[in-house]
């Protein structure tokens, strides 16, 4: 008796996990390390790595050397990072780039336009030809059309005519990317477009700003609408003499303010 309580203390101060601790634990869970060892949790087994986080995302399905590491193809074929990634073909213990067609049918070239094996680096997939931005979203949304330095970049004239120049102003070419690089990029963007508030642009993105009278004044909103007078941050009917800047008094006869719009006067004259 006395020797086996040794024996536990021993195993106590020696830090060996018990096959209970190990298969409930996280390291089980994420990488497979489910049977006990004298120091900590290992993989022993296939069985162990199948059910766990590395296997799923990145292929790394098979045992060896006490942890999971990517031994098959079919691993890496089944596994998010093949997906999203085009890293389809076990290299050296991880899934890896090797076939030109498992990068164009990912979800990075899809994107971002990552689409080329590169002799000497097969650990991921990059871009390496202007063709490989043109067909991804990076092109079609923001402008980067251009492979320059492994990534797809913009030129001035890209920004202009990309969809992103017309909806949320990234009309300028800063630093090989399309952004919002005046208050006139964003004045002219389908985000700012019809709000009652300015669009200013903040750290290459257009954002909304408090108004100001001489702001509402020169604005289409005072010229159209009335609305001339800057109340907590937008542009507002706030008197007769806004209606009466407008259209609406000159063509429609809506010269009269009344709870934040330009009405006609009664019959009666009131």
């Amino acid at each position: 008796m006395a020797a086996s309580l040794l024996l536990l203390a021993a195993v106590s101060l020696l830090g060996c996990k018990t096959a209970a601790s190990c298969s409930q634990s996280q390291e089980c869970a994420e990488q497979g390390r489910c049977q006990s060892g004298w120091w900590s949790c290992t993989a022993k087994t296939d069985a162990d790595c199948a059910p766990s986080f590395v296997c799923r995302e990145w292929g790394a399905c098979a045992a060896r050397d006490d942890e999971c590491i990517a031994a098959s193809s079919d691993a890496c074929r089944a596994s998010v990072l093949c997906k999203e990634r085009g890293l389809c073909a076990a290299l050296e213990g991880y899934c890896q780039a090797a076939r030109e067609e498992d990068c164009k049918a990912s979800q990075a070239c899809r994107e971002e336009g990552l689409c080329s094996v590169v002799a000497g680096d097969k650990s991921r997939c990059q871009v390496r030809t202007d063709d490989d931005c043109r067909g991804s979203e990076a092109c079609r949304e923001e402008g980067r059309c251009s492979a320059r330095g492994g990534a797809c970049v913009a030129s001035g004239e890209d920004c202009r005519k990309a969809p992103a120049c017309a909806q949320q102003g990234w009309c300028t070419l800063i630093d090989g990317r399309c952004v919002a690089g005046s208050d006139a990029d964003c004045a002219a963007s389908a985000l700012c477009s019809g709000t009652l508030r300015f669009c200013v642009a903040r750290h290459g993105h257009c954002t909304l700003a408090a108004a100001h009278d001489a702001l509402c004044r020169a604005s289409e909103a005072c010229t159209d609408l009335g609305r001339c007078t800057a109340r907590e941050g937008a542009c507002v009917v706030a008197s007769d003499e806004d209606c009466k800047r407008s259209l609406e008094c000159e063509e429609h006869r809506r010269c009269r303010a009344h709870q934040g719009l330009c009405l006609a006067n009664h019959p009666d004259g009131r």
